[in-house]
């Protein structure tokens, strides 16, 4: 499964975006508002709950300063991954793009599409909140 979120246009450098979003703390500030948890649990590793969903448990991936930061599963029976893609326009802004991918049955992906496409079009709009 799939999911991108609409690009948006921050008004923050690449490098000052990458930033923001590899501060753990500020990835709650990016969550919907039907959040019921959310924790940091080490230096690279949270979870967090949203209304209907079981924990979602994550730690750093794979990052490339200043133009990608993914956060993953840490959860071997559901492997997904959410990464964010920055691309500079100018000096004082970027283009970030929220995607989602995952690998999951017909039927849990069925269930699942509608709030983790919810999760990343939210996650895309609040980072609006710190331009």
């Amino acid at each position: 499964m799939e999911i991108t979120a609409p690009k948006q246009t921050i008004k923050k450098s690449p490098k000052e975006v990458y930033d923001l979003l590899n501060e753990l703390p500020n990835i709650e500030k990016l969550m919907p508002e039907d959040l019921k948890e959310f924790k940091i649990t080490g230096e690279d590793s949270l979870y967090f709950v949203l209304s209907g969903m079981p924990k979602i448990y994550l730690i750093r991936g794979e990052c490339e300063p200043p133009s990608r930061i993914v956060l993953e599963s840490s959860r071997e029976a559901y492997p997904f991954h959410i990464a964010a893609q920055i691309e500079a326009i100018d000096d004082s802004s970027s283009e970030v793009t929220f995607d989602f991918k995952g690998d999951f049955n017909m039927m849990l992906e069925m269930m699942i599409k509608s709030p983790i496409t919810n999760l990343i079009n939210t996650m895309a709009d609040n980072l609006q909140k710190f331009s």
